[in-house]
């Protein structure tokens, strides 16, 4: 008899849920024990949990079932490259620091770039001994891995750590293709109802309540009285290479200000290494850009701001 793997139960709910079998979604909350060992413990057994990251809801998941999510997603071929979630000792091992420009290897290993822990994905080339490990669905064509690196302190992936030996995990947008990501609870239940996840994680339940009322604000176009104004999905950074001049560039913005994210990083930005905004793809929602005020000009206060605004 064949051995079940742990996508089985996953891909069961999922048969289920096609067949228009009840999906009910349990909601918890980070900010209590019994929330984070629930949301831990149901990552660890194979199961995706639509989970706060602050501005946005992920998919986040065991990295061995990515086939299982892109098939509740709707995603088809070529599936697009996964983000990670993960420690800075974690993400500074896996980067290959021969590829990255010397410049801004250095001001990694100065701690510059510990400002950006958790508001902005970073994407670097990574070692071989990373793409062996993650695999081709975590890596781009240009051997680059893409991580939203969590505080050491993070209570998911400390307890992730700690009691499953999981020091990392995957983490997709959470919405079915076509949609906006879902920044705001309501939105987030009905999307992990509809890929089959069996929890949704929330901040606090204070977040939640704020979140309600969030999504009723920006339906009503009420933009100036959000609580979480930072919202719809985090930036991501990209490192250049050796053969590229040392910069840093902004390839999605989200609603964050590039002129304020570039201000949250003046601590790295110099003479030696530049800021360049250069968008991906053309913004597919229109969401109001976020500013922090000029008066605000210590990176670590614009960063506080951004964390705040974000719902964390």
């Amino acid at each position: 008899m064949d051995k079940p793997t742990k996508l089985s139960p996953y891909l069961e709910r999922l048969r289920v849920l096609k067949e228009g079998g009840p999906s009910p979604v349990k909601i918890v909350f980070l900010d209590t024990l019994q929330g984070v060992s629930e949301v831990g413990d149901a990552i660890a057994r194979g199961w995706p949990v639509v989970t706060d990251y602050g501005a946005t809801y992920g998919t986040a998941f065991p990295p061995d079932i990515r086939e299982a999510v892109a098939t509740a997603r709707g995603e088809t071929l070529p599936l697009a490259t996964v983000s990670i979630v993960t420690f800075r000792d974690v993400a500074y091992r896996w980067m290959d620091t021969g590829r990255i420009h010397p410049h801004l290897v250095e001001a990694l290993n100065d701690g510059r770039f510990d400002i950006l822990t958790g508001i902005s994905f970073i994407r670097f080339a990574c070692t071989r001994e990373c793409q062996r490990s993650l695999g081709h669905h975590y890596i781009n064509d240009h051997r680059e891995v893409q991580v939203f690196i969590v505080p050491d302190n993070d209570p998911l992936m400390s307890y992730l750590k700690t009691d499953h030996n999981l020091s990392y995990i995957a983490v997709r947008s959470s919405n079915i293709t076509g949609r906006q990501e879902e920044a705001f609870a309501p939105g987030a239940a009905k999307y992990a109802k509809e890929i089959g996840a069996p929890i949704m994680a929330v901040r606090s339940l204070a977040a939640y309540q704020a979140q309600k009322k969030d999504e009723k604000l920006v339906g009503n176009q009420l933009y100036d009285r959000l609580q979480r104004k930072r919202y719809g999905s985090q930036p991501i950074i990209s490192l250049s290479t050796v053969d590229q001049p040392p910069a840093i560039t902004l390839v999605r913005a989200g609603n964050t200000d590039p002129a304020t994210f570039q201000r949250l990083m003046s601590g790295i930005v110099s003479d030696k290494i530049g800021f360049i905004y250069v968008p991906e793809k053309a913004a597919a929602f229109h969401r109001p850009m976020y500013q922090v005020d000029n008066s605000v000009d210590a990176p670590e206060q614009i960063r506080q701001l951004l964390l705040l605004d974000s719902g964390l």
